[in-house]
């Protein structure tokens, strides 16, 4: 007799369920609802008050959830211990099974439409010892059977049914996809869902060895995941297989990368047969197809990966060099570097975060650019690890395959990177690089002087300044058309790094000349600052030609930077230098220009005439050893 809502039957001796009712009925059993309770022989008196209100409701929303009906058995030999407490264990566990498939249904539409049908029976047997033997789900006949002993203090616990339905299911897919391949998958949204389920990581072995490197369950499955993402129908939507897989296989690069650094040695003498060099094909040819269409954040995380430092005895190398050069085999790491420097380029060079606001993190970490400050040098960096140069380097010493991207791009701010770069790693066999770069763009001479105004701003952290200084003499003798940046160069040398190495009233005997005017000219327009360092060179330039001449087109630049930075007072200091020089010289008709320039200067500028008075009275005829 089957019972509407609320109501209920008592059946005995076996007596047929409700209409269509799959399940066998316990011997005695009680219908509530869709919700059948019995025991394995009729009990003395039944343990539960079949009207009870909360038995009533929890039938109810097991009854909604399920939608077919439920039997509980419970072996006669549990009630002893359990008379008292029947009841309410029973709702208990009425109510754990609805709130479990309730879960289900939730969260997987398909587990639950796999669990739900499947799950029609709990059987509930007395033990007098604790059974080692695991609760379990048999779905061929629908039955959950739990093994009790006076221990236990539940008939089914919160998550049973969840656990065992589950693990069920997947039980059923192991049996469905184990031995087949990606590309014979039937549904591989499904195939997906199976292979990247964390239940399926198997086995753990040791990557430093053969045996390891040749099973790599993880890397199967890897290797399985590419394969199987061209086969996923592309789609935007979050939580597609597409969109799932992709953030997967993303993810996956740390498992290679960390497999790289640790164990080297085994993956080197690995055979290609190996499941780990197999997956390793399969997610680099994925990575190659797909590393433009990541999301930026994921996209930053793999490449920042790509390039493995290498872990090994530093007394007894696997390989030369800083990076492992078996990593990620036939992924240009530093083509795609170049490529991501080639879209800072062509975002405008941004340098803050605003500026590219998806992007910046992967253009600071790959391109490293240079920021200038506000005297226009590059005092400041941002904190990366210039992987991008120490690989170049790490990958060919020459710098050729650098020296000809740099040529090719002809972009002054991506040259400004490459050196800060190269210069601020000071690690040992950096400067032979730096230089073997430098020297290789000497046939471009924009680009040259570029680099060069990037050395001399960051001569200061030059590991050895002697070396640069003998660097700057053969650059003289080799280059006469550039011997503006040269001099510069010098002048920082002596000014910012090493005061004592400079002797400027040797310059022609150490360089071989002097200074002509073209190569006064070349020095003050490196940099805006040059004018700072004029009195320093003076010794070194040639005679025959006016100072003033070269000079004063060219302050104005100097003037407006400095009080725009700084003070006019410190410009006023170095102006002082210069016309303290041209007393020194008696060049009259210099210091008359330098008057001339500065009268200009303050009618124009008037907050600057404070500043700049001593000098009009100092270039005034006949006050030039004022300033002495």
């Amino acid at each position: 007799m089957v019972a509407a809502a609320g109501l209920l039957a008592l059946a005995s001796c076996g007596g047929a369920g409700g209409s269509g009712s799959e399940t066998p009925r316990p011997a005695s059993a009680v219908v509530i609802n869709t919700v059948i309770i019995g025991f394995t022989r009729d009990p003395d008196e039944l343990p539960f008050n079949p009207r009870a209100a909360r038995l009533q409701q929890a039938t109810q929303q097991l009854t909604a959830i399920a939608g077919h009906p439920v039997t509980f058995q419970f072996d006669v030999a549990l009630l002893p211990q359990w008379q008292s407490s029947f009841e309410s264990a029973l709702i208990d566990a009425i109510e754990n099974v609805a709130r479990d498939l309730q879960w289900l249904h939730d969260n997987d539409a398909a587990e639950f439409r796999f669990g739900d049908p499947a799950f029609k029976r709990v059987e509930c047997s007395y033990v007098a010892v604790p059974s080692r033997d695991k609760d379990a789900f048999d779905p061929d006949s629908g039955t959950l059977r739990i093994h009790l002993s006076s221990e236990d203090g539940q008939f089914v616990p919160r998550d049973e049914v969840l656990r065992e339905l589950r693990e069920a299911y997947w039980q059923s897919l192991d049996r469905r996809f184990g031995n087949v391949e990606p590309e014979q998958a039937d549904d591989v949204d499904l195939y997906f869902k199976w292979i990247t389920n964390d239940r399926n990581w198997g086995e753990y072995v040791d990557l430093g060895t053969q045996e390891g490197l040749a099973k790599a369950p993880r890397a199967v499955r890897i290797g399985r995941v590419a394969r199987l993402f061209p086969r996923l129908a592309p789609s935007t939507s979050d939580g597609s297989s597409y969109v799932e897989a992709r953030k997967w296989l993303a993810k996956q690069v740390d498992f290679f990368a960390d497999t790289y650094a640790e164990h080297e040695a085994a993956v080197r003498s690995s055979p290609a047969t190996s499941a780990f060099h197999r997956a390793e094909a399969a997610w680099v040819a994925w990575l190659g197809a797909n590393v433009d269409r990541l999301p930026q954040q994921d996209r930053f995380e793999v490449v920042d990966r790509l390039a493995v430092e290498r872990r090994g005895d530093r007394e007894h190398p696997l390989g030369q060099g800083h990076y492992v050069d078996i990593a990620f085999p036939g992924f240009d790491y530093l083509a795609y570097a170049m490529k991501v420097t080639d879209e800072w380029a062509a975002a405008g060079h941004p340098m803050k975060s605003e500026d590219a606001p998806d992007r910046m993190l992967l253009f600071i970490h790959v391109a490293c650019p240079a920021p200038r400050d506000a005297y226009g040098r590059h005092s400041s960096f941002f904190s990366c690890n210039h992987t991008l140069y120490e690989y170049a380097m790490d990958r060919d010493p020459s710098m050729k395959t650098l020296a000809a991207y740099l040529l090719a791009r002809k972009d002054p701010a991506i040259t400004e990177a490459a050196f800060v770069d190269l210069i601020r790693l000071r690690e040992q066999g950096t400067y032979g690089a730096t230089v073997n770069l430098w020297r290789a763009l000497e046939g471009d001479p924009a680009q040259w002087r570029v680099a060069t105004g990037v050395v001399a701003d960051q001569v200061g952290i030059v590991p050895d300044v002697t070396l640069l200084y003998d660097e700057a003499q053969r650059q003289w003798r080799a280059l006469p058309a550039q011997r503006g940046a040269t001099l510069y160069l010098v002048a920082l040398i002596q000014d910012e790094a090493h005061r004592d190495l400079v002797d400027w009233k040797s310059f022609a005997r150490t360089f071989g000349s002097q200074a002509t005017e073209t190569d006064f000219a070349g020095f003050l327009d490196q940099s805006a600052m040059a004018p700072g360092y004029a009195a320093s060179v003076w010794p070194a330039l040639t005679a025959g030609w006016s100072r003033a001449a070269v000079i004063v087109p060219r302050l104005d630049r100097f003037l407006d930077l400095e009080r725009n930075v700084s003070t006019m007072a410190m410009a006023s200091r170095s102006v002082d230098g210069i016309v303290s020089r041209m007393c020194d010289d008696h060049a009259a008709r210099d210091i008359a220009q330098m008057h001339a320039y500065l009268e200009r200067r303050v009618s124009t500028h008037a907050s600057e005439q404070k500043d700049l008075e001593t000098l009009l009275y100092r270039t005034t005829p006949g006050h030039c050893s004022s300033g002495d």
